[in-house]
Parts: C-alpha cells; structure tokens; sequence
C-alpha cells in the first residue's frame, strides 16, 4: 500500500493477531456484528460467477 492510507482504500482490520499487529486510529476493526455483515451473498450481490 506504499503511498496510500489504509483509511483511504477503506481498508478494514478484523481479528487480526500475531507479530507486527497493532492497533491504532488509522487502522479501523470491524466488530463481531460488522463482520457478520460480510457474507458470500451480500458482497456477491447475486453476482453467480458459475452462470
């Protein structure tokens, strides 16, 4: 992403963990709700690719 802010390219973080992770104003995480948005049909919007 060199050149871009993550809140730009309305980048979002859920979950994530391990070495190099932290969490600050610029970097927004979604809550278990807002993720539970983010289902296979509502992001395909009835878009088949097998059509």
């Amino acid at each position: 992403m060199s050149g871009f802010l993550a809140a730009d390219a309305r980048f979002y973080e859920y979950k994530n963990f391990g070495p190099g992770v932290l969490e600050n104003i610029c970097r927004n995480q979604l809550t278990d709700d807002e993720a539970n948005g983010y289902t296979k049909t509502s992001i395909l919007d009835g878009w088949n690719p097998g059509k």
